[in-house]
């Protein structure tokens, strides 16, 4: 995946999976899929290159995925593994390219089966880490402990604050009510849909208000609605 990629000259991060062990946030584990965040306006071109060297899309297995898919799954009927591209991760509120420039800033490189691989930093692997346990409402297994006993606290808690990521910081115990104009930014784009109503839900009555009044078309309630109705299935 990392020379496809690299041979394209297209950024792309592998998170999750051994990123995770060797930053020490997780034992290790077998991976069935490779997880890349790629920078947004490549992953088109990244998604075609797959293509050409035999990997198809894998239909989703969520059915309301297509409603706001945040990831393309591709196979091969020769590797044991999918690979899921990202354009964004979920739980984080900052555009695409902004988050992602934020998570490239500080990037490293880690050898995987002796090739040199783009991995976010532990840092930004925690925040990474953190957002998909809140987001998916996993088991505490997967709670980091590094962050806390190295003094890398701060610094997870400053990079989700400057990703939007919510989650992460009321995690930590940090949390911060989200400005009206916050809300409304989240909102906007088909990627802060769900992301929007997961914070309006807990969004003290009159700025529900003024949210409602800003949805201006019924295009614009429909998707808002779709957004609370998904949260409120998760719950």
């Amino acid at each position: 995946m990392q020379t496809l990629a690299s041979n394209h000259a297209i950024r792309a991060l592998i998170i999750k999976g051994p990123t995770l062990h060797h930053h020490g946030l997780r034992a290790p584990r077998e991976s069935t899929d490779v997880d890349v965040l790629v920078e947004p306006p490549r992953v088109e071109q990244l998604a075609h290159a797959l293509l050409q060297v035999g990997w198809t899309p894998r239909r989703s297995r969520h059915p309301r995925q297509a409603d706001a898919p945040h990831s393309l799954t591709f196979v091969h009927p020769q590797w044991p593994c999918d690979i899921d591209l990202h354009a964004f991760f979920p739980g984080i509120l900052a555009t695409p390219t902004e988050a992602f420039e934020l998570l490239w800033q500080s990037h490293e490189q880690l050898a995987i089966a002796n090739v040199a691989c783009d991995i976010p930093d532990a840092t930004a692997s925690s925040v990474i880490l953190i957002a998909n346990r809140e987001r998916t409402r996993s088991t505490t297994a997967d709670i980091p402990s590094r962050p806390e006993s190295s003094g890398m606290s701060s610094g997870v808690r400053d990079l989700a604050d400057a990703l939007g990521a919510v989650l992460v910081t009321r995690a930590l115990g940090h949390e911060r009510r989200m400005t009206v104009d916050e809300l409304l930014a989240a909102g906007s784009g088909n990627h802060g849909q769900r992301l929007a109503a997961a914070a309006l839900a807990e969004a003290p009555w009159p700025v529900k208000l003024r949210i409602v009044r800003s949805l201006s078309t019924p295009q614009a309630m429909r998707r808002w609605v779709r957004g609370v109705s998904h949260r409120r299935r998760q719950r």
